[in-house]
């Protein structure tokens, strides 16, 4: 199956592939997300894909099963990382076609019924509890808002935009009128409200069918592109669209850097301060993951195994463990650049766990004193911090003696 190349239109790829695309308007095509001021319009094209490529011989879909696919698709992104995936108004709101709001709450329904659904759970688990929880008054609200315009208003680039005016039923009436005359990738079976469904043309099918990969590939891109203009602090958002692919994260050399200079230093968790060398660790996040979508050494501390769940996917609070923090960072730098052996680990990392600039070229390297090393590493860490706390990332600290005495050291009581 070919695929997507972005220094191409989608246009011109997809003439490559057949003599019989010549039946279709593949200039109107390319241009559906010509004018996208909400994300919607990525969500609805890509479900209307799923959709045929789980059921291949069905030309008919409803509007509340493509909407289902739309909420469920959306579900990691938002409950997990907080993005927004519509324009911004001046309350830092969302006003997105209702899309965030749609998740939003089905989760709270969700979590009103006493169900515990987890930010990763599979795409078939919420798509049951859609089906479980479609007759929430607010649920379905959600669904006919977000199947109101967009059905018709994907289709503008073949019709005209000042052809689709007016009501949503006269809309899909002027498009069924419209489809006499012009190709439209399909028209409408019009029943009342979610009831009503989609028909894909024949020759439209089989080119989505064909192509299917090709598209997908050429709507992810588009849609990464809008989401990072939405959230343009938000680094690696290519990595929040669905759960975390285990392989891909590369944490063995770093942990291996970590153990060997707990070997030779005594390095205390910053959140209980018991000696790491003697209990087990894990080697976590300053910034979550979720945020940065990276396993850079600059932001990896080993912390407590048993404190790691509690923590989960929050930010410390950074007045009370920052200092700690950047201590242990340093007694690492310290140690890489004394001893031979932790070096040549170090080294390991470089590929996986030193990739970006400041971190290579003005934080890890040699002769920087503990308070040069502690400046750099704040003024770089500081903004994605900041970042991710204004994204909606929750704080975690952990009160007891030890913090406690943090606290006061800093004057954070």
């Amino acid at each position: 199956m070919a695929e997507y190349y972005p220094s191409e239109g989608i246009e011109q790829v997809l003439k490559k592939q057949s003599a019989y695309y010549n039946e279709l308007d593949l200039s109107s095509f390319s241009a559906i997300f010509g004018n996208v001021s909400e994300s919607y319009k990525f969500y609805w094209t890509e479900a209307i894909l799923n959709q045929m490529a789980m059921f291949p011989d069905q030309r008919e879909f409803s509007l509340s099963v493509l909407a289902d696919q739309m909420i469920a698709d959306a579900w990691y992104t938002v409950t997990e990382y907080h993005l927004r995936l519509g324009i911004v108004n001046s309350n830092a709101k969302s006003s997105d076609g209702g899309l965030e709001r749609a998740v939003k709450d089905l989760q709270k329904a969700v979590e009103e019924a006493g169900i515990e659904v987890k930010s990763n759970a599979k795409k078939s688990e919420i798509l049951d509890l859609l089906k479980e929880f479609g007759e929430n008054p607010a649920v379905k609200k959600d669904k006919l808002r977000l199947t109101t315009m967009v059905p018709y208003r994907l289709l503008s680039p073949f019709t005209g935009s000042s052809a689709l005016s007016g009501s949503q039923l006269q809309s899909f009436r002027k498009c069924n009128e419209i489809a006499a005359t012009v190709r439209l990738p399909y028209t409408f079976v019009i029943r009342k409200g979610l009831e009503t469904s989609i028909l894909l043309d024949d020759a439209w099918s089989r080119m989505f069918a064909d192509q299917c990969e090709i598209l997908l590939g050429w709507i992810r891109y588009q849609k990464v592109r809008y989401l990072q203009n939405r959230n343009p602090g938000v680094p690696g958002i290519i990595y929040k669209l669905e759960p975390e692919n285990a392989g891909i994260r590369k944490l063995q050399n770093a942990r291996k850097l970590w153990t060997m200079v707990m070997d030779r230093r005594e390095i205390l968790d910053i959140y209980n301060g018991q000696r790491l060398n003697d209990i087990g660790f894990d080697l976590d996040h300053f910034v979550p993951w979720s945020y940065v979508a990276s396993d850079e050494l600059w932001d990896l501390l080993p912390m407590d195994s048993s404190l790691n769940s509690s923590k989960s996917n929050r930010l410390p609070v950074w007045d009370q463990y920052f200092r700690n923090y950047a201590e242990n960072q340093f007694r690492m730098y310290e140690t890489v650049f004394t001893d031979a052996s932790v070096r040549s680990q170090f080294e390991k990392c470089r590929k996986d766990n030193l990739t970006s600039i400041w971190g290579a070229e003005e934080l890890y390297i040699p002769n920087h004193n503990q308070t040069e090393f502690m400046n750099i590493l704040e003024k770089n860490l500081r903004p994605v911090y900041d970042a991710a706390k204004q994204q909606g990332y929750g704080l975690w600290k952990r009160m007891n003696a030890y913090s406690a005495a943090i606290q006061s050291a800093t004057g954070c009581l």
